[in-house]
């Protein structure tokens, strides 16, 4: 998202159209053959959501680099991996211990808030977040 609202800043509008296109492409390509595999299945076809998602990403990426020398820093972008990868395990953790002694619904939902929660302080205590970046965002403004 980001990187296409950077071409679509510098008036290259139609570049992340073309490269969601490609993605949309893929998506449907893998789609097809993923879910066709019985171990897959169903999950075949999120394979192919993110498949399709990363192609459009990556291009988008390619274009942004070529045109303003946009680069990822890979500190911060580890710093972010590491706040995902925590919140996968705990919200995968508590939906594992919970998941047989509550209703699926619930469990679920609480997952996905302690994953919300760890993420957060994941984002926090790694500092891919800062309280400069925070002051940044009028919600968090003191007045």
């Amino acid at each position: 998202q980001i990187t296409g609202a950077l071409l679509q800043g510098m008036g290259r509008t139609v570049i992340p159209l073309v490269n969601m296109a490609i993605g949309a492409g893929i998506k449907i390509f893998l789609s097809w053959h993923l879910t066709a595999i019985p171990a897959l299945g169903i999950v075949g076809a999120a394979w192919a959501t993110n498949a399709g998602l990363l192609a459009a990403a990556l291009l988008n990426l390619y274009f942004a680099r070529r045109f303003v020398a946009y680069r990822i820093q890979g500190g911060q972008l580890a710093r972010i991996a590491v706040a995902a990868v925590s919140m996968a395990a705990a919200a995968r953790g508590i939906y594992g211990l919970l998941d047989a002694h509550m209703g699926g619904t619930e469990v679920t939902m609480l997952a996905m808030v302690v994953g919300l929660v760890i993420y957060g302080i994941g984002l926090w205590g790694t500092k891919a977040v800062t309280r400069q970046d925070l002051g940044a965002i009028s919600f968090f403004r003191k007045t």
